[in-house]
């Protein structure tokens, strides 16, 4: 009768090990999960500012090269209306000289 009483304690204890074990087996898991689910959105999250970082700088190499874009043009707009008043200069005095001459034959 204790052989069998010993029998069923050291079963019972075996059990009771063995249902910690898969206790401790399980948290464990859990706590390797959350770390890789962690890990995956800390990656993600850092992949996402890479990508924004990115796109910024884009964006802002874009403006700086329209800002230069515009910078030319305007630089052009102002070239052209100089060349166009000493056009407009010298056409008036060939016009101006025309006249004098006009009025010397007279």
């Amino acid at each position: 009768m204790q052989a069998r009483s010993r029998t069923t304690e050291r079963a019972q204890s075996c059990i009771e090990r063995l249902q910690r074990f898969e206790l401790w087996r399980d948290a464990e898991n859990a706590k390797r999960l959350a770390s890789e689910e962690k890990r995956r959105e800390r990656l993600q999250s850092e992949a996402s500012q890479r990508q924004e970082e990115a796109a910024k700088r884009s964006l802002q190499a874009m403006m700086k090269r329209q800002l230069r874009e515009a910078e030319t043009c305007q630089r052009e707009a102002a070239r052209t209306a100089v060349l166009a008043k000493r056009q407009e200069a010298r056409e008036r005095r060939a016009e101006e000289r025309k006249m004098q001459q006009i009025k010397q034959r007279d």
